[in-house]
């Protein structure tokens, strides 16, 4: 078969279902010399990359899949790199060390941090286990009932005295807090009223 008859077939083999390899196999072609006819057409447009196979990340490499005659290329999905995961993964640490006083909860690392609720609640306990975080207080819920634990570096390496999860408040002791926060929302509304009230009189 002459060069000129490879190359035919090559060109009736590029319809946008075979990888350069298998079109190449099949038209008795180097690869090589495929690939090297294949980036030429596609430089000067006369084919275009018509699908990507495989995904940027999962540890293979994306294969383009020519078609013959003009077109436009569809985008091979955007990989990134190690050093970029590390360098987004270093800048969360970072973040959340800077708050990691004893003073911060679950949902405080979620809204200042930018992690989802899951993601932070897993490194969180990850990072307890391991004993580089304690546990330095609770903070109680709206009703008492669930504490969140506060979160703080554990320096020095030694085991942490961790304070231990207060128990649930009784009836009595929720309804008492439930009346004074009642109690305290009516006194601020009836001096925002009386606020209102004196500014349009000014």
């Amino acid at each position: 078969m002459s060069k000129a008859q490879q190359i035919g077939r090559l060109i009736r083999l590029l319809d946008g279902t075979r990888t350069l390899t298998e079109a190449a196999a099949k038209s008795g072609l180097h690869p090589q010399t495929a690939l090297c006819y294949v980036r030429t057409w596609h430089r000067l447009g006369a084919c275009h990359v018509s699908k990507v196979q495989g995904r940027a990340g999962d540890g293979r490499k994306t294969v383009l899949i020519y078609k013959i005659g003009p077109g436009k290329d569809v985008r091979p999905p955007y990989k990134v790199s190690a050093k970029q995961r590390n360098w987004v993964r270093a800048v969360t640490f970072a973040m959340l060390i800077k708050r990691l006083d004893g003073l911060h909860t679950l949902d405080d690392f979620v809204e200042e941090v930018g992690l989802e609720p899951r993601p932070m609640r897993e490194l969180l306990k990850q990072l307890h286990e391991s004993g580089a975080i304690r546990i330095a207080g609770w903070e109680e819920g709206y009703t008492g009932i669930k504490a969140r634990p506060m979160y703080a570096l554990n320096r020095g390496g030694r085991p942490a005295n961790e304070p231990a999860r207060p128990g649930a408040k009784s009836n009595a002791e929720r309804l008492r807090e439930r009346r004074q926060l009642r109690k305290a929302a009516a006194i601020n509304s009836l001096f925002a009223g009386n606020a209102e009230h004196f500014r349009e009189a000014a």
